[in-house]
């Protein structure tokens, strides 16, 4: 928990301004750091009155067979 919240302090603060239809720019030396992309999805969460956002990978349909338990398993002993 420690270390978390040493990094959290860490990073510089930023100030972004919302605007029409809620819409909040992330600046850009952030999304260089996280390699984000436009059309990215993130995820968002509110903890201890803090918006957090958090970016997800999505899987296709038709790839998620290759990400069940029981592939990765077999996956493991190839």
């Amino acid at each position: 928990m420690e270390k978390a919240m040493e990094r959290r302090d860490s990073m510089p603060r930023r100030s972004v301004r919302l605007r029409g239809k809620n819409q909040v720019t992330i600046p850009s030396d952030l999304v260089e750091q996280l390699d984000l992309s436009e059309g990215e999805q993130l995820e968002v969460a509110v903890e201890n009155g803090r918006i957090i956002l958090i970016p997800v990978m999505t899987i296709e349909k038709d790839q998620a067979w290759f990400w069940s338990d029981e592939w990765q398993e077999e996956e493991k002993m190839a």
